[in-house]
């Protein structure tokens, strides 16, 4: 057994050695910034790999990641490292804080896998080489565009990303388990997937935490699923993909925002059930009517739709976790309030103030049907948590949607006059959609005397 100290002594130096070996590269060769950037990448990585078999307690890695992360933003920061060894890093024309995140993500996949070798060294090897061979052959191949957050990414580098992808997950599982061959292939084109969305949707290198937490999350889901179960989940995931890309174009949600919901409508499946797709279902489709396409520009972006469902996704895992009928109204609530808040959006604010407030009174009723009906389809479910609260549901319902939408129709004109910046309104929709929720919680708490 390696001692602690010596080991982190060992994966410093090796950091220092490759920081210095791409600094001559640049410096001689005269290397391109995405080639640095992706050689420090993988170099990092294959560092990382050894953890398992280095460490065996969690403080090391932790003060590892802590020193790298400081280090790192001293880079980043100080202009004398920033215009020296940063340019290895901050090179790149595109914003992104992928370095910083890079450490975050093994600290809590190593913290998470508990040491499992397989289960921390698989969603590293995803990170670590389906990214950079995504990146690189996007830049050499990539013809066929999608529209991102952050500009245009390619159909090639995707196809790359999930190729390799896969083979780091199914190659390991056939190797080192006793899975079997039908279930490892299943797993591998399932998790090389959704990783690849992770990917797609990603902004500001935000990729190198959500794609190996995501792959270990997926992985501690599946190892242990029968055949019958993962070619379900196959069969979800590709429907899922297919509906949101069909509607690409008509929709005025970008291509990143689409695959966003698609990831939304897969997990919103898997943990509860298809009646949890009627809220987001509904609710895209009336986007799409509203907010059509209008010639080659999509102005929706990824954060419109992360506005709504990351909300959404908190109720139902804590409905997953704590089978509580108060999350149900919560997650219904949600999907009102932001129906709601489309109609208000329409309302133009030079109309009398009168109109104004029936078109709200009249989207605040369509939302509150729109949470009762999701209540409704809940009912329905073979799972016996899930029915309907003997309470006053549609009262509920119409309070907390009149809430959310009303505080969303009183911050909109200094929204749409005086920022206007998309984050900004987004934001707004997702606090106000927060409360809407949780006074509707506390109503029917009240109402069945659990408060």
């Amino acid at each position: 057994m390696i001692h602690p100290w010596l080991g982190i002594a060992g994966v410093l130096g090796a950091l220092v050695g490759l920081f210095a070996a791409l600094w001559v590269v640049k410096r001689w060769l005269g290397a391109p910034p995405e080639l640095l950037r992706k050689l420090m990448h993988v170099g990092m990585g294959l560092v990382v790999l050894t953890f398992p078999w280095v460490f065996h307690q969690q403080w090391p890695v932790t003060l590892l990641v802590a020193t790298a992360v400081i280090g790192l933003l001293f880079v980043r920061f100080v202009p004398r490292l920033r215009d020296g060894i940063g340019t290895i890093l901050n090179s790149v024309q595109r914003p992104s804080r992928g370095e910083i995140y890079f450490p975050l993500s093994v600290g809590i996949v190593f913290w998470w896998s508990e040491r499992d070798k397989l289960l921390y060294c698989v969603p590293m090897l995803i990170m670590i080489l389906a990214d950079a061979t995504a990146a690189l052959i996007g830049i050499a191949y990539g013809k066929v565009k999608y529209v991102t957050s952050e500009g245009l990414k390619s159909a090639e580098g995707s196809i790359a990303f999930f190729s390799i992808a896969f083979l780091s997950v199914h190659v390991p599982l056939l190797l080192y388990t006793d899975v079997g061959r039908t279930q490892t292939l299943l797993v591998a084109i399932i998790i090389g997937m959704l990783a690849m969305l992770l990917e797609a949707i990603a902004w500001r290198g935000l990729d190198n935490l959500l794609i190996p937490i995501g792959a270990l999350l997926f992985l501690n889901l599946y190892l242990d699923a029968s055949v019958d179960d993962l070619v379900l989940r196959l069969i979800v995931t590709i429907a899922l993909l297919i509906f949101a890309l069909s509607w690409r174009r008509r929709s005025s949600l970008d291509d990143s925002a689409l695959m966003t919901a698609a990831l939304f409508g897969y997990g919103a499946w898997m943990l509860g059930g298809p009646l949890w797709l009627v809220g987001p279902g509904v609710l895209f489709v009336v986007q799409v009517v509203m907010w059509p396409r209008t010639g080659e520009r999509r102005e929706t972006t990824v954060f419109a739709t992360l506005s709504v469902v990351s909300a959404a996704l908190m109720w139902l895992g804590l409905y997953v976790h704590d089978a509580q009928d108060l999350y149900l109204i919560a997650y219904a609530i949600t999907f009102g309030v932001h129906l709601a808040i489309m109609g208000v959006s329409r309302v133009e604010l030079d109309w009398p103030i009168a109109l104004q407030v029936r078109r709200l009174g009249a989207w605040v009723l369509a939302g509150a049907m729109l949470a009762v009906l999701q209540v409704i389809a809940f009912s329905f479910t073979h799972d016996a948590r899930a029915h309907v609260p003997s309470l006053p549901v549609t009262g509920v319902s119409l309070v907390g949607v009149a809430l959310g939408a009303g505080l969303f129709f009183l911050v909109r004109p200094s929204l749409y006059t005086r920022h206007r910046r998309p984050a900004i309104i987004h934001t707004a929709g997702f606090v106000t959609g927060i409360v809407g929720a949780l006074v509707a919680m506390l109503l029917c708490a009240l109402a069945s005397g659990a408060v």
